[in-house]
């Protein structure tokens, strides 16, 4: 997840690190030769298919940022506007999977 949240975070996440990184880190977590069921990776069964539409959404958002975008710097990218797109739907899976662990984490206690 921290992927996800790095993500929802947007410039401040490419200013930190940088626009390659912040794209490849979600790449490497999310099996992006599989969109249909972009799982991540090693770990398929610990999501719900409402998480799973929600990475979907993500993985679809990035996909079309990186080929839009191309290989910029991180200024370019920032100027863009796709990390405002990618920030809002990283968001809103982002909490939901949150909401699912502070449920489980609470039904634990």
């Amino acid at each position: 997840m921290d992927s996800m949240s790095w993500l929802a975070e947007g410039a401040q996440a490419v200013r930190r690190m940088s626009s390659r990184e912040f794209f490849e880190m979600f790449y490497d977590w999310v099996d992006d030769e599989n969109p249909v069921s972009p799982w991540p990776k090693g770990s398929p069964e610990t999501m719900t298919p409402p998480e799973v539409d929600a990475v979907t959404k993500v993985l679809s958002v990035v996909n079309a940022a990186v080929a839009d975008i191309g290989d910029v710097g991180d200024d370019a990218v920032i100027a863009s506007g796709w990390l405002e797109r990618i920030s809002s739907v990283a968001k809103a899976a982002l909490d939901l999977m949150l909401t699912r662990g502070v449920l489980m984490k609470s039904l634990k206690s």
